[in-house]
């Protein structure tokens, strides 16, 4: 992905037992997420996923979801990455928490995607 934008972020994981470095990128329209540094050391799949392509799994699985939903985006990759990245979605407001059921829902991606545009436009 050729970056036009790189924002760099902290969110601690769904465990809360380390903190996760990701980074926020688009090109063009398409904005990608990626993880970059996990203070526990875990392993995680460090290349650029599409957030469309996250939202378009979630949405079509089981609500509540868990971490399980987006095994099959890192098929052959490493299982903690799916984990990670709900935990960046959570931290993005892009998913939240459900009350008294465990696993997450979607929320509304758009003033998450209106933060991006405003980071363009003053970029």
């Amino acid at each position: 992905m050729n970056e036009e934008i790189i924002v760099l972020k902290t969110c601690p994981s769904m465990s809360g037992r380390s903190n996760l470095t990701y980074q926020i990128g688009s090109k063009g329209e398409e904005v990608c997420i990626r993880l970059v540094e996990n203070s526990a050391g875990g392993i995680f799949h460090k290349d650029w996923i599409s957030l469309a392509q996250v939202e378009a799994v979630l949405s079509s699985a089981e609500s509540p979801f868990t971490s399980t939903a987006l095994y099959d985006l890192f098929r052959g990759k490493s299982i903690n990455t799916a984990a990670f990245i709900l935990a960046v979605l959570l931290k993005e407001g892009l998913i939240q928490s459900t009350q008294g059921k465990k696993g997450n829902i979607l929320s509304s991606s758009t003033e998450f995607k209106k933060s991006i545009e405003n980071l363009k436009v003053s970029g």
